[in-house]
């Protein structure tokens, strides 16, 4: 069988696994949201999570001294968040006689207990007014309810400027869940009538019953794929509910979001970061056996069924790959979020296997490697599409040289 009949084969295998890979993940995929960069996403799910501290802290204080019912009398209902330099004042909503007023204030200045007020002028600010607009906006066409429980909102100025962000989240009084999506940031004029674009921050409601986490618990982990990195509202989360949260990118990145911050986590990383970021990439992957035929001059190689191997390769020292009789396995081939071998894959080498890797992360060039062992030595080659960056080869080599010393190690 002609060598090159094999690289054909695993071609045509490697562009169907791209276009698998790539129809699975198009299946869950919105319209283009704004993306911030990671400085920007921190900010924004910091300011958030203090404005929202604020406003139940502020309800809380209200509903102490003025029960439901009195307030629903007196018309109130809703909030806007006038912040300040030294101080930011959480403002309680009624339906005056000319409108929209202030019924009620609670104060909060850093060091000192909040104040629970009532203003001498009830009237509200061009901008307060305006804010408030945008509030009510994002909640009239907010069209992602994930439960019964009324939504959260949260807004402040987009970045200095005149616009508006406003999201609106969904939410539950279920002290068992933890709810991740089911989120909408809307981008809303200045004088808050109007919307510039609205941004559907996840595919699905993603909420997490606290219940279900089992002793063998090693984080809460999701897939992300509306944008390249992690968005504002799940670093909320991440605040919120005091919890460590691992993000999976469609371009094979794994985020950690940990008190307010977020930093990419690499496969080789201490568990439970490194083994969430492997177990990551090991469920995108589309794997197959590239099976030799016995006795067959004509066409010499076939493609067998579809597996995982990232995840076999996480809990067994080696694998034998099952063939017809006759038959052997000649190699693996796998498309991955990222070209660059993952720990165990020294693994399918020990155990016979030329590793084929084809990278399908989103928005990286094609290319297709192959990690091998020669003579006692393993070593990673492109052998189509375009060669690495500096970057890729730092990291390649990086994990090239972890590889030989993991195999040296079982000797």
């Amino acid at each position: 069988m002609a060598r090159g009949h094999l690289a054909a084969l695993i071609a045509g295998l490697v562009a169907f696994a791209c276009l698998a890979t790539s129809v699975a993940s198009a299946e869950d995929v919105s319209p283009p949201i704004r993306e911030f960069d990671v400085r920007t996403i921190e900010e924004l799910g910091q300011h958030m999570y203090r404005q929202d501290q604020e406003a139940w802290k502020a309800t809380d204080i209200l509903l102490a001294k003025h029960s439901p019912e009195e307030l629903r009398a007196a018309k109130a209902h809703g909030w806007i968040v006038d912040e300040g330099a030294d101080r930011d004042l959480v403002r309680f909503i009624r339906e005056g006689a000319t409108g929209p007023e202030v019924a009620y204030d609670v104060t909060f200045v850093p060091n000192a207990e909040p104040v629970l007020s009532e203003p001498k002028d009830r009237s509200l600010s061009p901008e307060e007014l305006a804010q408030l607009s945008a509030r009510r906006l994002a909640l009239k066409v907010f069209d992602f309810r994930c439960s019964n429980t009324p939504p959260n909102t949260v807004a402040f100025k987009d970045g200095g400027g005149k616009n508006w962000l406003v999201w609106a989240m969904s939410a539950t009084t279920d002290q068992n869940l933890i709810v991740v999506g089911g989120h909408i940031r809307f981008t809303i004029s200045a004088d808050g009538k109007s919307i510039t674009q609205k941004d559907r921050l996840s595919n699905s409601c993603l909420v997490f019953n606290r219940s279900e986490i089992g002793s063998g618990f090693v984080g809460i982990f999701w897939n992300h794929v509306v944008s390249l990195l992690p968005v504002e509202t799940e670093l909320f989360a991440s605040l919120s509910y005091k919890m460590d949260f691992r993000v999976g990118a469609p371009d094979g990145r794994t985020w950690k979001l940990s008190d307010g911050h977020m930093t990419v986590v690499e496969p080789d990383a201490a568990d439970p970061d490194g083994y969430i970021a492997r177990m990551f990439l090991g469920r995108s992957e589309v794997c197959s056996p590239i099976i030799a035929i016995s006795g067959d001059s004509k066409h010499g190689f076939r493609v067998g069924s579809a597996m995982k191997i990232t995840e076999r390769l996480e809990r067994e020292d080696g694998i034998a790959l099952d063939a017809p009789p006759g038959d052997r396995v000649a190699s693996v081939v796998c498309a991955r979020w990222d070209i660059v071998p993952l720990p165990n894959d020294y693994k399918l080498l020990l155990s016979g296997y030329p590793l084929y890797i084809t990278d399908a992360g989103e928005g990286h060039p094609k290319r297709t490697g192959v990690l091998e062992m020669v003579d006692g030595r393993i070593q990673f080659r492109i052998n189509e599409g375009e060669a690495l960056t500096d970057e890729l080869n730092a990291r390649l080599q990086k994990r090239l040289d972890a590889l030989q010393n993991a195999v040296q190690a079982k000797h």
